[in-house]
């Protein structure tokens, strides 16, 4: 199982370890474990917040102390859990960085292995030594990723197997990954060694120091011995190395990555004031975490891994996978998973255009249906248009002139008339002959 998946099934082996070591009421505490984990990532953030904003809110000013206090919820199985998780997280990944061919890989390992120590500080009771822990350890290992990125630049290989001889060929840039490798192995006067020493007396102080403190002094070593051998294989060997564009811009800020790395010693006093709290001390402790680097540095220079490790370097060099690992466990799952969910969308998103096609079908049937009812419709209108016309033209050419010329012919008619109206008896007379004439000859002609 890779580390990601250990550091979740670490609540479970830390709870199996109390199962030994406790009585049986105190486990049913161990329900809150998880929540425990939670709240002390919480407390080391809201840490971090009071410190940074105590000057913005002159209203609150023992609020740093207040917040540098265990919260309630961190007390009993709960810091051991917190702790017993970050101690195995710091063992489980040092091993790793232990083992690994490749110089990234080893810093990552490094860095969830020092994740291991501010959680240790949790759990043995100090936040406060994890926030120090956690503000000298940006420096050095951005440094340390500074040389490797140029180290990379130079050979086109981060692989432990084409570095060999890097760091003769770069003296300046050996130099300031040199210095912080040594501050992340906690070597005096450097800062690491300061924070490192401070999680170490915090864990000699806990009431849980019995399982904590070695935890740190196991973890300490390892760290020293992973950084000597990282310091040994960019050191020795012969290799062909490429020119590194802006290699003095690089080197510049590795150098003052690697002051930082020595000056944030000095940060431990006003941390301490600004803070409110006072940061572990032990000189116990500090012994015991200067002989643990000094032993790791010797044993990660002089030893080789394969026996420095034993059987656990094959299993340490692929993370302590179990079953598979991480991506056995979560990563083909949820692959798995992925791609029914984009088969399930590819299928919705096939109908949703199926649909669509056929509501553009009808809709294209339904344009044609109302198109021609529209000209069907205009056809009538200019039909009925015409025959309006028509009959408009017959009315006014035929009827209208047959009666308008039946009107002149009776008003003639009737002026006519009016002649034979003279009033002369004779004349009368003859126009009543001559009629009576006529109709004699009509019907004559009509039998």
């Amino acid at each position: 199982m890779s580390i990601a998946a250990l550091a979740i099934l670490a609540p479970l082996i830390a709870a199996a370890l109390i199962l030994v070591v406790r009585r049986v009421p105190e486990l049913l505490a161990l329900v809150g474990a998880g929540i425990g984990m939670i709240a002390a990532v919480a407390t080391l953030i809201r840490v971090a917040a009071g410190a940074r904003f105590t000057a913005a809110l002159p209203g609150l000013p023992d609020l740093p102390l207040r917040l540098t206090r265990v919260s309630p919820l961190l007390h009993g199985n709960v810091l051991l859990v917190v702790g017993a998780v970050g101690g195995v997280t710091a063992l489980v990944t040092g091993l790793t960085a232990v083992a690994q061919r490749d110089l990234k890989r080893l810093l990552a390992s490094s860095t969830s292995s020092q994740l291991g120590f501010m959680l240790l500080a949790i759990g043995a009771g100090a936040p406060v030594a994890a926030v120090f822990h956690l503000v000298t350890h940006a420096p050095w290992k951005s440094a340390l990723f500074q040389g490797a990125g140029i180290f990379q630049h130079a050979r086109d290989s981060t692989a432990f197997a084409d570095l060999g001889g890097v760091g003769r060929a770069h003296r300046r840039v050996f130099v300031g990954f040199t210095i912080a490798g040594l501050a992340l192995a906690g070597v005096p006067p450097l800062a690491g060694f300061w924070s490192k020493d401070a999680i170490v007396a915090a864990t000699l102080a806990s009431r849980f120091a019995w399982l904590l403190a070695p935890l740190a002094l196991i973890g300490t070593l390892l760290t020293g011995a992973y950084v000597s051998r990282a310091l040994r294989l960019v050191w020795d060997g012969d290799g062909v190395d490429a020119p590194v564009p802006g290699a003095r811009w690089m080197g510049a800020a590795l150098a003052s990555l690697a002051l930082l790395a020595t000056a944030l010693a000095l940060a431990r006093r006003p941390l301490d004031r600004l803070l409110g709290a006072a940061i572990p001390e032990n000189s116990i402790g500090l012994a015991g975490a200067l002989l643990a680097a000094a032993a790791g540095l010797v044993m990660g220079w002089s030893v080789p891994v394969a026996r420095l490790l034993g059987p656990l370097r094959t299993s340490a060099e692929t993370g302590f996978r179990v079953a598979g690992g991480l991506d056995a466990l979560v990563v083909r799952p949820a692959l798995v998973l992925a791609t029914l969910a984009a088969r399930l969308d590819g299928a919705i998103l096939r109908g949703v255009f199926a649909v669509g096609r056929g509501t553009l079908g009808v809709t294209r049937v339904a344009d044609r249906v109302d198109a021609g009812d529209h000209a069907a419709v205009m056809g009538v209108g200019r039909v009925s248009l015409a025959l309006a016309a028509l009959s408009r033209r017959t009315d006014e050419g035929g009827i209208d002139r047959a009666i308008a010329d039946l009107v002149r012919g009776t008003r003639n008619l009737g002026a006519q008339a009016r002649r034979l109206q003279s009033g002369f008896v004779s004349r009368e007379l003859v126009i009543a002959v001559g009629g009576g004439m006529l109709l004699v000859v009509l019907l004559i002609l009509l039998r």
